[in-house]
Formats: C-alpha cells, sequence, structure tokens
C-alpha cells in the first residue's frame, strides 16, 4: 500500500472530520431512521462505501478481504438529555442479510478526528441487492447492561 502524502493525509482529515462531525446529522435532519433515541441515548448512525475511506489515515484498521459489498458503518453515541457526545462507549455491531446463516458480528473501533475519539465504526459485508438487518450494543461508562438499538439499511 502506497503512504500517503502529508496534504493527502491533510485532506483525507479534513473529509473524515465532516463525515464524522455533520453526516450523522445531516442524516437525522433529513431521515429521521438515522437517528435513534433509545434508553437515553441519541445514536447517529451512517453507511460509508469501503472504497470511499479506503487508505484514510484516521481509520486504523483495515478491511479484512476484498472490499466488494463493504460497507463502512459509522456511529455517534450522544447523551439525550444534555446531547454531550459520548466518547468512551463500548460498541458491537451484528449485520444480518438474507442469505447468510449467521450475523456477522464486530466491535466498533473508536475513531479519531485530530487526536480527539469522535465516533466508532468498522467495515461490513453489506450486498447491495439486500436489506440488512443492523443491531447495536452499547455498552456506555457506568451502565449495568448495554442499550440494544436495531435498524435496516439497504446499500444503493
Amino acid at each position: 500500500m502506497l503512504t500517503p502524502s502529508p496534504f493527502q493525509q491533510s485532506l483525507w482529515r479534513l473529509g473524515m472530520l465532516c463525515v464524522l462531525l455533520f453526516v450523522p446529522a445531516a442524516f437525522a435532519a433529513d431521515n429521521a431512521a438515522q437517528r435513534i433515541r433509545a434508553d437515553g441515548l441519541l445514536v447517529d448512525w451512517g453507511v460509508i462505501s469501503a472504497e470511499s475511506v479506503e487508505g484514510n489515515p484516521e481509520i486504523n484498521y483495515e478491511v479484512v478481504g476484498s472490499i466488494k459489498d463493504k460497507y463502512h458503518l459509522v456511529v455517534a453515541v450522544f447523551d439525550a438529555n444534555t446531547g454531550q457526545r459520548i466518547t468512551n462507549a463500548q460498541i458491537s455491531a451484528k449485520v444480518r442479510h438474507f442469505g447468510k446463516l449467521r450475523p456477522e458480528e464486530k466491535a466498533l473501533h473508536t475513531l479519531r478526528v485530530n487526536g480527539a475519539d469522535m465516533s466508532y465504526g468498522n467495515y461490513f459485508e453489506m450486498p447491495p441487492s439486500r436489506t440488512n438487518t443492523i443491531t447495536l450494543a452499547i455498552l456506555g461508562p457506568g451502565a449495568p447492561q448495554p442499550v440494544t438499538v436495531k435498524f435496516k439499511y439497504k446499500p444503493k
């Protein structure tokens, strides 16, 4: 893999900052299904093709195998009462679609922008012709049990 120049890294950082900060809020404004309120949390989510984020220096984990039909799930979590971003949660995601016997389950990694923890994400297989059911288990700091959030997504 080629190492990006400092200029390319700056562009990637700027792009990811926009994605991590503004895209979830924009999705939530346009489509209520992209923001979910559950048990005192606000959960914003978005899905981006793996090709769109491949090589981004802010993402410190790689796609395993081919990037065909792989998408990057991004989740931001907020306290529903204060609006404060929660950056120290443990989040796992299960992605299930018709034709797959078991869901793909992974921990979501912390995504950092300019050295600050901002959101969570990981890569998942999501064939474009299928509706995917995504289940998040969000364990916030000091919470006795995880909050479960479930939604559907179909790549276009």
